[in-house]
C-alpha cells in the first residue's frame, strides 16, 4: 500500500488472511467514488477500499472505523520528524494552509505557531 503524503490518498494493494487481497486504488469506482484516503486532521481513514473475498469495505463508517495517534511534529507525514517539518510548517502558516491550523481551533493564528514549536521540540515517543 502507498500513501500520497501530500494528499493522504491510499493506492495499492494490501493482503488480509481473511479478505484476501485489498485493493485501496478501487474506492475512485464506488457510488458515489469515495477513494480510500488518510485523514491528517481527523486522524483516521476515509473513503472505501475493495476487498477480493469481501466486496466493498466501508473506512468511512462514523462509529467503527480505523483512527491513529499521528505525531504532529512530523508535519509532511514522512515518518521521521527533522527541520523539514519545521520549514514545511512555516509555508503552511504563512499561506493559511488549512494544515497550519496545529490546535484545531478552526483559526490559522500565533498560537499554532507556538503550539506547532512545543510538539516540534518534544518530538515524537
Amino acid at each position: 500500500m502507498n500513501l500520497n503524503t501530500t494528499t493522504g490518498a491510499l493506492s495499492g494493494f494490501a493482503w488480509g488472511e481473511n479478505v484476501g487481497w485489498v485493493n485501496f486504488s478501487g474506492g475512485a469506482l464506488a457510488v458515489p467514488s469515495n477513494a480510500a484516503r488518510l485523514d491528517f486532521v481527523g486522524s483516521r481513514l476515509r473513503g472505501f477500499a475493495w476487498g477480493e473475498n469481501v466486496g466493498w469495505i466501508n473506512l468511512d463508517d462514523a462509529v467503527t472505523f480505523v483512527g491513529f495517534i499521528p505525531c504532529r511534529a512530523d508535519f509532511n507525514h514522512d515518518g521521521v520528524v527533522s527541520s523539514q517539518d519545521f520549514f514545511d510548517f512555516l509555508t503552511a502558516f504563512f499561506t493559511d494552509a488549512p494544515s497550519a491550523d496545529i490546535n484545531f481551533d478552526e483559526r490559522i493564528n500565533s498560537q499554532d505557531f507556538f503550539d506547532f514549536l512545543a510538539v516540534f521540540f518534544a518530538g515524537c515517543a
